[in-house]
């Protein structure tokens, strides 16, 4: 049919062409008599299955600016949980993609792939299952050496949540690996932090929370290794730096600040075994000081107090050391023995030689 205006339609068992004259500025709407895609009826069915390096459907819209060049629009609250607007089946393909989005401009849009549903609640907006990943990967994200500040390769904001998590990594089988949460930088020499969390809001709440378990042998919760200083002047070096302010404004009563509190809780069991139970324990290896003429000192403890000159009345007690409490020690008729010491220096054997 060649005309300014013509419908075409297509009675069973017949095929045809629809071609658009090349300077047409009109549409073409193909509409199906089939209201239901079940069984083997479609309402637009395109069957391309001789091509292998070709297109099976080609659409070319160059000169869009807000349009769009496909809409596909569902059936809204009548859809069930099999229902799909897009169903893209590789079939059993070994390699190649299912969906590929691209761009050679210097883009600056909201998202080459946008998901939206702002009105979910409970349900999962985006799924992805690889249940038989071996050395495999998820979710595969690289990012360029442009890169600057403030640019993220993931950003999960949670806007003015006041509960919930922005990240959730959980795994119910016996993990053996490297960390469920692995971070490598090791190109990295001058960075403000490698992990860095900020909550300057805080109150009574924590940064960092880690709970562990009742059945722990040789494990622990922080376990910092491979760190070696290797100083060429004059540089001061901390494996754990923490530094903080006490500016408390408290009229009555006592205001303690701690920067590090450790409670321990013995409660051994009735075994003969000897238990030790150290608050801080330090444990060093000397293997070498340098050249002849060098001076090392090792401190076990080290602390210094600050310098001061009273010109209030204000009552201030400066102690390197202090042993505020002692408990009470009380022995009952049992054939026990009670040790207490303030302060047990052991000193080392010397030999002149």
């Amino acid at each position: 049919v060649t005309a300014t205006s013509a419908d075409l339609a297509l009675v069973t068992a017949t095929s045809g062409n629809i071609t658009l004259a090349p300077a047409s500025t009109g549409s073409v709407q193909i509409t199906s008599g089939v209201t239901s895609g079940t069984g083997t009826s479609s309402g637009w069915s395109l069957a391309a299955n001789s091509v292998n390096t070709g297109v099976g459907a080609n659409i070319s819209t160059t000169a869009l600016t807000s349009g769009s060049s496909m809409s596909i629009s569902g059936g809204g609250a009548n859809m069930l949980a099999a229902g799909e607007l897009l169903n893209l089946d590789m079939g059993a393909a070994t390699v190649g993609a299912a969906i590929n989005a691209s761009t050679t401009g210097v883009y600056t849009g909201a998202g080459v792939i946008q998901v939206t549903a702002d009105s979910a609640t409970t349900a999962t907006i985006q799924a992805i299952s690889a249940t038989g990943l071996t050395t495999g990967t998820g979710l595969s994200i690289t990012g360029g050496t442009s890169m600057t500040t403030n640019s993220e390769l993931i950003d999960l904001n949670l806007g003015a949540a006041t509960a919930g998590n922005g990240l959730n990594i959980a795994t119910t089988g016996v993990y053996t690996g490297t960390g469920l949460a692995v971070l490598t930088a090791n190109s990295a020499t001058t960075a403000a932090g490698l992990l860095a969390v900020s909550g300057t809001g805080l109150t009574t709440g924590y940064a960092e929370a880690l709970t562990l378990g009742t059945t722990l042998t040789t494990g622990g919760a922080i376990n910092v290794s491979g760190a070696s200083y290797l100083h060429t002047g004059t540089e001061t070096g901390s494996l754990l730096k923490l530094a903080y302010t006490d500016a408390s404004s408290n009229a009555t009563g006592t205001a303690i600040t701690n920067g590090i509190l450790l409670q321990p809780t013995i409660n051994t069991t009735a075994s003969a075994g000897t238990k030790v139970v150290n608050g801080v324990s330090v444990s060093p290896t000397l293997t070498a000081c340098g050249t002849t003429g060098g001076t090392c000192t090792f401190n076990g403890y080290d602390v210094t107090t600050p310098a001061l000159t009273q010109t209030t009345t204000n009552i201030y007690n400066l102690r390197g050391i202090n042993l505020g409490t002692a408990g009470a020690i009380v022995q009952n008729t049992a054939a026990g023995t009670v040790s207490w010491v303030g302060a047990n220096i052991q000193m080392p054997n010397t030999t002149q030689t």
